[in-house]
């Protein structure tokens, strides 16, 4: 009579388990027909390295700065150097692989509404379709998707500035001794305007238009003979995975010649990356027997975090903690759940978090 009572115990739980919605890994996906399958995310490290590329050309007057005008710190020759300005450090996330989950639907479970982003982490269950927004978090920066125009890099010289005499001059030297001329008649003028000495004196948004025109005519002949450097702004991003702790993991390289470069180009110095974990998910006992798959509720994440450092042992030093679930745990919802026609579930697709459950 007991084995009878305890049999019908089991097939009573056998029936009831085929009735409702239960949650596997996605190993076991092949033993059913009809379900749906989600991924946790897990983190990548993207390194956004900032540079800065400095083009210098020298003058046509470059030789007679010091005769003429005076100067002796001025541009000789033609030069291209990059340098490291900053670095920028995020957390990017992608579908773990290891953590595929599939929602078996039973013969009298209701349909669940997963929301999934394009690699099939989950973001959302039982959502309604019209106020449903993903959750956006500092973690998820979206790369702008306007287009950056190309930066002229071209140096010129305006000549036209030049006064007749100096334009028809048949060698360098006069050129360059008439221009000169040319240039402290208009710190003369200049003088004469702040001072008051000229007839008609302007004043007012006249006076500001025509001492800016007179640095501007001043700036260009001077650059004729001291030269002109102009400093263009770059970036490139670099995306690292994360299994485990890392140590001087070479990210780049910056070459002042040929700037930005893929770490492996031996032409330039190494960006290095260090990642400490501060918290390391249970490892498994070796020889451990395994056990069987039993069937969960929603799964979600637990992140735990890393400190993670990028530095060229130099001037760069950039230091950030950033939530990473590949050293957090794997949590569930209770198996009931996933049956509540009234449960709502908007999980941080960044981390795979809950951030709102209602049911």
């Amino acid at each position: 009579m007991k084995k009878i009572v305890s049999l019908l115990l089991v097939c009573s739980c056998a029936a009831f388990m085929m009735a409702q919605n239960m949650v596997y890994p996605i190993s076991e996906r092949s033993n059913y027909k009809s379900s749906i399958a989600y991924y946790l995310p897990k983190s990548e490290v993207e390194v956004v390295i900032k540079a800065e590329r400095t083009i210098e050309k020298p003058g046509p007057f470059y030789k007679y700065a010091e005769r003429y005008l005076g100067l002796t710190d001025v541009i000789v020759r033609d030069r291209n150097v990059w340098r490291i300005v900053d670095a920028d450090i995020h957390q990017r996330a992608v579908a773990d692989p290891s953590k595929g989950y599939i929602v078996v639907q039973g013969n009298k479970g209701i349909t669940p509404l997963l929301y999934l982003k394009p690699d099939k982490v989950i973001e959302g269950i039982n959502l309604p379709a019209v106020n449903f927004t993903p959750m956006a978090t500092d973690l998820m920066v979206i790369p702008s998707k306007k287009s950056h125009a190309t930066t002229d890099t071209t140096i010129t010289f305006d000549m036209s500035l030049l006064g007749e005499e100096a334009l028809q001059a048949n060698s360098i030297p006069k050129m360059a001794e008439l221009a000169a001329k040319q240039i402290y008649r208009i710190r003369e003028a200049r003088s004469a305007f702040l001072t008051g000495e000229v007839e008609h004196q302007p004043d007012g948004a006249a006076l500001k238009q025509i001492l800016a025109h007179l640095d501007t005519q001043e700036s260009e002949l001077v650059a004729l003979f001291a030269g002109k450097r102009v400093a263009i702004p770059a970036h490139k991003s670099f995306r690292v995975a994360v299994d485990g702790a890392m140590s001087n993991y070479i990210v780049c390289r910056v070459s002042t010649l040929q700037g930005i470069l893929p770490g492996d180009d031996l032409l330039g110095s190494p960006i290095y990356l260090t990642l400490k974990p501060e918290y390391v998910q249970p490892v498994v006992e070796e020889g451990k027997q395994k056990k069987k798959v039993e069937p969960t509720g929603y799964t979600f994440n637990t992140p735990g975090y890393a400190l993670v450092t990028v530095t060229d042992n130099q001037n760069l030093n950039k230091e950030v903690m950033l939530p990473m679930p590949q050293f957090g745990i794997v949590e569930s919802l209770p198996m009931s759940l996933c049956n509540d026609a009234k449960l709502r579930v908007v999980y941080n697709s960044a981390t795979g978090q809950l951030f709102n459950l209602q049911y």
